[in-house]
């Protein structure tokens, strides 16, 4: 969980990362940084780290500069999710798994992920997914919700058959669709 003063130091990840603050230009990170992380004043004291999920935007770095101080300043003002953090390009550029996945060089673009506090709670989550078009952080594309278990557990996109995302929202991001084989997949893991 990352709390004030201590932006970029997160229990929704393993390890400790250096930090840079909220307002840093996620093109221009200083080396070292592969995430720019925003809190929500509203982030709970105890968290269950398996239960935490994130939507996830992917974009480019002629997008990353409108949408993430959008993603940002709704985080910080406790109207989005309980966190949010946007990958940097020495992060993307320094990214192995990336590399496994998606081939030399990382990821192709920027991610933003927006993270909400229980994957379970389907209110919330079509809420935070609803409020990223309202922000204006999303236009046209389909938003993908995952669950961090299946990061933790070493499961993403390009390494894994089947569906990682659990949930999904088209515009105009008011119907939560939910992956029924994710979800069974995702309950099975957790009983495993």
């Amino acid at each position: 969980m990352i709390r004030p003063g201590e932006e970029g130091r997160s229990h929704f990840v393993a390890g400790t990362e250096p930090s840079a603050p909220s307002t840093t230009d996620p093109c221009a990170a200083p080396k070292g940084v592969h995430w720019v992380w925003a809190a929500s004043p509203k982030q709970p004291d105890d968290v269950d780290p398996l239960l935490v999920g994130k939507w996830l935007i992917y974009l480019s770095c002629a997008h990353v500069g409108y949408c993430w101080p959008r993603v940002r300043d709704a985080t910080e003002e406790g109207t989005l999710g309980i966190a949010a953090k946007v990958s940097t390009d020495w992060g993307k550029a320094h990214d192995l798994v990336g590399m496994i996945a998606e081939g030399i060089g990382g990821w192709r673009d920027h991610v933003i992920c927006i993270y909400t506090v229980d994957w379970q709670n389907r209110e919330d989550v079509a809420r935070v997914g609803s409020r990223l078009a309202e922000i204006d952080a999303v236009r046209t594309q389909t938003l993908h919700y995952k669950p961090d278990a299946f990061t933790y557990g070493g499961t993403w996109a390009g390494n894994a058959p089947g569906e990682v995302a659990i949930y999904s929202m088209k515009k105009p991001y008011q119907v939560l669709v939910e992956h029924a084989e994710a979800v069974a997949a995702l309950r099975r893991n957790r009983r495993a």
